[in-house]
């Protein structure tokens, strides 16, 4: 059919595809997108264990300010040195705090060793599923001595990682095998719990400031 000069062409325009609202990052940064969030953040430690073939676990957990035996022997005779001669009240209570640390480094080094036996013997019944994994976080303390621990047996650890002010990645001496982001603490608790089958407690240096 001819058109008439005055007549004017349709033209079609293609409908923009609609995104579903879990592709959109603005909302699911957004506050009313927060429990979908909490949900992905529990559900995605769970699909890494069934990846990774994770069984059970072994939780280790303590203090994340004890050092090992060698740093902490190293810092107290580093200040032993340097109060030679100075027997300030600043000094002397440094001396005091790192006679303190090396007392509890011994915990560290239980950990450590702990780790390295109970993945030693895990590893002897098999990879499928892993039995027994050493789970703890991803931090320093007693949290590094059970990955370091579990690593020197030739084994995965398992490290959770939280969102705490005073432990940055920078203070880790060894990063877990299986390292998991679980930004909020009762997520942390959850999925320990989901495949704990012992948890061991090593002992806290309690501080009170004020």
């Amino acid at each position: 059919m001819s058109r008439g000069p005055g007549s004017k062409r349709i033209v079609r325009k293609r409908s923009q595809e609609i995104e579903p609202p879990y592709r959109d990052p603005v909302f699911m940064e957004s506050l009313p997108a927060r429990p979908v969030r909490i949900l992905t953040e529990y559900i995605d430690p769970l699909e890494r264990f069934r990846r990774e073939k994770v069984g059970d676990t072994i939780v280790m957990f303590g203090s994340a300010r004890i050092l090992s035996r060698e740093k902490a022997l190293a810092r107290l005779r580093k200040l032993q040195k340097r109060g030679k001669g100075r027997g300030t009240p600043e000094i002397r209570k440094a001396i005091r705090e790192a006679k303190a640390l090396l007392e509890m480094s011994r915990y560290y080094e239980e950990a450590r060793e702990l780790a390295r036996r109970i993945t030693t013997w895990a590893m002897s019944l098999g990879d499928n599923p892993r039995r027994f994994v050493i789970c703890s976080g991803g931090g320093p303390g007693i949290m590094e001595a059970a990955n370091l621990g579990a690593a020197e047996a030739g084994g995965k650890s398992i490290g959770l990682s939280i969102q705490l002010p005073h432990v940055t990645a920078a203070e880790r001496l060894h990063k877990p095998r299986i390292e998991l982001y679980v930004p909020l603490f009762f997520h942390a608790q959850a999925v320990v719990r989901s495949a704990c089958q012992s948890a061991d407690h090593f002992s806290r240096r309690f501080r009170h400031d004020g």
